[in-house]
């Protein structure tokens, strides 16, 4: 069974004992036991520490909150993992194998529960149950219809609506069993104990810190506060408030798996023409808008799928910076006015650009975008609307362009998109020459590369930018490297620097 080695030291507290002095008298005895206290010798590293929620479930199926949902790769382990590079590979099973709408997955022998006992094909028809309808994995595994068992115990065989190139990720959801006392079985390499933390699991990969202390926070605000009190030793945060928090701890942005883009309304007159969304396309300067809108905690993207993305390695169909030259003359091909233009009567090619008011970076980011579009004529009419409004609005089709922003599933999914009914398909041409493609690709009829192209010239939506989230930890703490699919990853190299003791 493929599992990575994780290595961290092992951590404890030093109480600090206050005496006083005096030189008339010899100082009292201390006390036999020393009090309790809080305070934490600079000499001496804490205990590693991590936030959670003592009121929410560590049920993978059933937990709401965004504290207790980054440890679940701590506690639970998929048929598949997903590494750094966004590629699935074997985990509880022993191979995977994708061949047309038949994912076929074998159990390895040695897959075993933190208590030790087996974990058996009928553990992931039950997990396989729950995550497809629970809300954290519905979308991940929406193409998976059914999952049976073979006759020998151990082939398991997911059927899928349709193909899926990177179907391997749909089985990274936890395998679980849940015992006639409600105790949750994971078999990662950590085990919920209710003083509250974690500890090593005795079946699992070894590791380094023997025991991580849970404190109950929840939100942002709590959980930064913690850091900079010396209280959490890590947290990360995926940003998706809109503000990034002021902090004197350290920090290091993370790739995650978050799209920014530009909905299209192809109903609109304006947009029936690929030409003219293309134009909109190309008069983006993506790199500003990822720099600028969001303080730097977005990477401009290149291509549907977020850079690290193995199999969209050396894609690149949208440039970091603007090519208004070619936009406008599209957008003068199609007959609108632009910049310069010759014929006086062309009629202006006006926009109304929908947002919602509530997050920050979304309301910067509409009025780069703004202007970046009037530099090649267009004229924007930004709608900004609380977020009810902003969906009502979006549902009914009350907009030209909208900014919209999606968690990608890690089996990197374009459906939302492209194909009719999708969950994010408002106002987008889901009968064009991109989502024609996108079927082929999913068929492996055509590669990544020629159906990114195509998406690229008809541009029934627009990818802008990845989001990144952001860690914050302890400046004592040396390693940090969170994925995309796994916040705390990396902890083999974790350690404290020789300043934290």
């Amino acid at each position: 069974m493929a599992k990575r080695l994780r290595r961290v030291c092992a951590l404890c507290l030093l109480l600090v004992l206050l005496t006083a002095c005096s030189t008339a008298t010899p100082p009292p005895a201390p006390p036999a036991t020393p009090p309790a206290t809080e305070d934490m010798s600079p000499a001496t590293p804490p205990v590693f520490t991590l936030a959670y929620s003592r009121a929410d479930s560590l049920n993978p199926f059933l937990m709401n909150s965004r504290v207790n949902r980054e440890l679940v790769p701590l506690l639970y382990e998929g048929l598949t993992t997903v590494t750094a590079s966004l590629e699935a590979v074997p985990c509880l099973a022993a191979s995977v194998t994708v061949q047309g709408t038949v994912v076929t997955a074998r159990l390895a022998a040695d897959a075993v529960f933190s208590d030790g006992t087996a974990v058996t094909a009928e553990d992931v028809l039950t997990s396989f149950a729950a995550a497809r309808e629970s809300a954290a994995y519905a979308a991940l595994l929406s193409n998976v219809s059914e999952a049976t068992v073979a006759e020998d115990g151990v082939t398991l065989t997911f059927t899928l609506r349709r193909g899926d190139p990177f179907a391997a990720a749909c089985l990274s959801f936890p395998v679980i069993r849940q015992t006639a006392d409600g105790t949750v079985l994971g078999s990662g390499r950590y085990v919920f104990d209710h003083t509250p933390r974690l500890t090593a699991n005795p079946h699992g990969d070894a590791v380094t810190f023997s025991e991580i202390r849970l404190l109950d926070l929840l939100s942002d605000e709590e959980c930064i506060g913690g850091v900079e009190l010396g209280r959490v030793s890590y947290f990360y945060s995926d940003l998706t408030d809109g503000t990034v928090p002021r902090v004197s701890s350290a920090t290091t942005a993370a790739d995650t798996e978050y799209l920014v883009y530009l909905g299209v309304n192809a109903s609109r007159r304006l947009f029936k023409d690929a030409a003219v969304r293309r134009a909109v396309s190309l008069a983006l300067d993506r790199a500003r808008l990822a720099e600028v809108a969001f303080a730097g905690y977005a990477a401009a993207a290149s291509s549907p799928f977020p850079a690290p993305f193995s199999a969209a390695n050396g894609l690149a169909v949208y440039a970091p910076s603007a090519d208004r030259t070619t936009a406008v003359s599209l957008l003068s091909e199609a007959g609108y006015a632009v910049p310069g233009g010759e014929t006086e009567d062309a009629a202006t090619a006006s926009v109304s650009l929908l947002v919602c008011e509530d997050n920050a970076f979304k309301t910067a980011l509409a009025d780069l975008i703004k202007t970046q579009l009037e530099a090649v004529g267009f004229a924007v009419t930004v709608v900004s609307l609380p977020y009810d409004d902003y969906f009502v609005a979006l549902r009914n089709g009350r907009c030209d362009l909208y900014i919209g922003e999606v968690r990608m599933t890690a089996n990197m999914d374009l459906s939302p998109w492209l194909v009719r009914g999708g969950a994010v398909s408002y106002g987008i041409d889901t009968k064009g020459e991109a989502a024609k493609r996108y079927a082929a690709f999913c068929e492996g009829e055509i590669t990544a590369a020629e159906f990114a192209a195509v998406l690229a010239e008809d541009a029934p939506y627009i990818p802008l930018c990845f989001r990144r989230g952001m860690a914050a930890y302890a400046r004592t703490l040396t390693g940090v490297s969170p994925e995309a699919f796994d916040a705390y990853a990396g902890p083999e190299n974790w350690k404290w620097s020789t300043a934290g003791g």
